[in-house]
């Protein structure tokens, strides 16, 4: 069975790439004969193009700005570059898609995982994500869809979550979005699964790091995908490390910045997304403000904190710790109080059972 996966597999974003990869990969294992679609949508070109093309025409005077920021743009193009390398490796695709004209022909699509439905990520409704193309018959499918945004914002409009009745069957990744989908779409069942880093479980990563060489000093590990609460996480990181003697790991971009002792020791390009999630597997703690970052912690049993930043930007992780009874995990800093440790023989338990009706809710949708 021929099953073309449509996700942002080519975000320069860990967890976009990691996520595409888990479910490939889960599939073909199962014995289909899966591909990424390799649909380079507008809307996510610009959005993680070192330079936001438009807007630097539109805006002259972003010249000095863009000048002065020579040393970002330098380093997002070579986190660019780290991506793409990878992915070209790692991932089987398609031929590059650019419209549904485009489309190769395939038993069935997988639409998600990730924020596939996020209208300000896309630039709007994406036809391709929201399943309005010919399939020719083929099966329509989402797999832990999910939104930056709440659907039920003035933004989103109820006929948009109709345009998702054209699928045959419907997965979420938010209890707060199945919700919304179910009352807008009655007719439709819609099934809340685990995103893919989790259903593919933790052997799946440990096979893809078993090459990795942990770093030589025990760490706290820092990484954000939203930077507003920066100073307060960087404090909280070097009160914890000096307590306990560790080094502070921040992951930027493609890099990392190894803090020793209070100070400033090292930065090292990091060579790929493999790296990444052994960074989380070796760490002694982690402080992330990241859904994916919250993943490999609870993945790996390592002891963590999610930094509360906003409702909306909580929502992901927030959902995912009250699953497994641990929303004393997402904090606000300073932090005051003192944490009870995580029993991860019941969030192991827990996660068990949560993978079996996400991989049975695939071998259904798959069915012949």
């Amino acid at each position: 069975m021929k099953v073309g996966i449509l996700t942002f597999h080519r975000a320069t974003n860990y967890g976009a790439i990691l996520q595409a990869y888990a479910l490939i990969q889960y599939l073909i294992n199962q014995g289909y004969d899966a591909k990424i679609v390799d649909y380079k949508p507008k809307g996510m070109g610009i959005l993680y193009a070192p330079i936001n093309v438009p807007g630097f025409l539109k805006k002259i005077k972003r010249i000095v700005l863009n000048l002065l920021m020579l040393p970002s743009l330098l380093t997002r193009y070579k986190k660019r570059e780290m991506f793409w390398k990878y992915i070209n490796k790692v991932l089987p695709m398609t031929d590059i898609v650019l419209s549904s004209g485009d489309l190769p022909r395939m038993d069935a699509y997988i639409v998600g995982s990730d924020q596939v439905w996020s209208i300000c990520f896309t630039g709007g409704i994406d036809n391709l994500y929201w399943g309005q193309f010919n399939r020719n018959g083929a099966k329509l499918i989402s797999y832990a869809g999910s939104a930056a945004e709440n659907m039920g914002d003035s933004f989103y409009s109820n006929e948009n979550a109709k345009l998702l009745e054209s699928f045959d069957f419907i997965s979420v990744r938010e209890k707060e979005l199945q919700g919304y989908l179910q009352t807008q779409i009655p007719n439709k069942k819609i099934e809340k699964v685990l995103d893919p880093t989790l259903m593919a479980g933790v052997d799946f990563f440990d096979e893809l790091i078993a090459d990795e060489v942990p770093l030589e000093k025990k760490y706290v590990l820092v990484y954000q995908v939203i930077r507003t609460k920066d100073a307060l996480i960087s404090e909280y990181a070097k009160q914890m490390a000096s307590r306990a003697g560790w080094d502070i790991v921040e992951i930027k971009n493609s890099r990392l910045y190894i803090c020793s002792q209070g100070k400033f020791s090292i930065s090292k390009e990091l060579q790929n997304p493999t790296q990444f999630v052994s960074l989380f597997k070796y760490a002694q703690f982690v402080i992330t403000t990241s859904f994916h970052g919250t993943a490999f912690s609870l993945m790996f049993n390592r002891p963590f904190n999610v930094v509360s930043i906003s409702d909306e930007v909580d929502s992901r992780a927030k959902d995912l710790l009250m699953q497994l009874n641990l929303t004393d995990r997402l904090v606000s800093l300073p932090l005051n109080k003192k944490q009870k440790d995580v029993d991860w023989e019941g969030v192991n338990f827990k996660l068990q059972e949560l993978r079996i009706p996400s991989r049975e809710f695939l071998k259904k949708a798959l069915r012949r």
